[in-house]
């Protein structure tokens, strides 16, 4: 019963045997449906093949989930920013009111010589929270240009679209000027 004693031997549990298959002519429809030649329960149809994706609708459709994928990342860039917002402003108001009672206590005292001790854990977080609030600025406004290439782009696309539709009109009212009219 000591802490150092040897284990009991486990016993093997016996492992199940196979199924009883024959070598009957039974058995041998089973093995031609398992073959990977063979595939007697998948009739073949005659589908269509789909036509392939042009080039340009490739680029929309990526152009369309970049923008999706951007519009999720502003936003989790919006929410960290104003989440870093807030704890910047409430550890300067901190600041603040520190600052302010250091000021009430140095005009109630006339002393000139009054030592004013910083807690560098804090000074330490308010510089961390500074630069990080920096860092997300810069991200957003590379990110806010780059929303304005793409509507750039976009805008550009539209705007050829709707020359050649003016085109088209111009060509159908051309058309239409040289028919005679039809008399009923």
């Amino acid at each position: 019963m000591g802490l150092f004693s040897k284990k009991k031997e486990e016993s093997q549990v016996p492992r199940p045997l196979p199924p009883f298959m024959d070598n009957n002519s039974n058995s041998m429809p089973i093995q031609n449906e398992l073959s990977l030649n063979n595939s007697p329960s998948m009739p073949q149809s005659n589908l269509p093949t789909l036509p392939s994706l042009d080039e340009n609708q490739n680029d929309n459709y990526d152009m369309n989930e970049n923008n999706t994928d951007m519009t999720n990342y502003n936003n989790n860039m919006m929410d960290n920013l104003s989440n870093s917002l807030e704890n910047a402003n409430q550890k300067m108001d901190e600041m603040n009111s520190r600052m302010d009672n250091l000021n009430q206590n140095q005009s109630q005292s006339n002393n000139s010589e009054f030592s004013v001790f910083v807690r560098l854990d804090k000074y330490n977080d308010v510089i961390k929270t500074v630069n990080n609030m920096e860092h997300k600025i810069n991200e957003l406004k590379h990110t806010i240009s780059r929303l304005n290439e793409v509507r750039n782009n976009e805008q550009k696309l539209i705007d050829s679209w709707n020359n050649l539709i003016q085109e088209a009109e111009k060509r159908i009212r051309d058309v239409n000027s040289k028919l005679p009219s039809v008399r009923k």
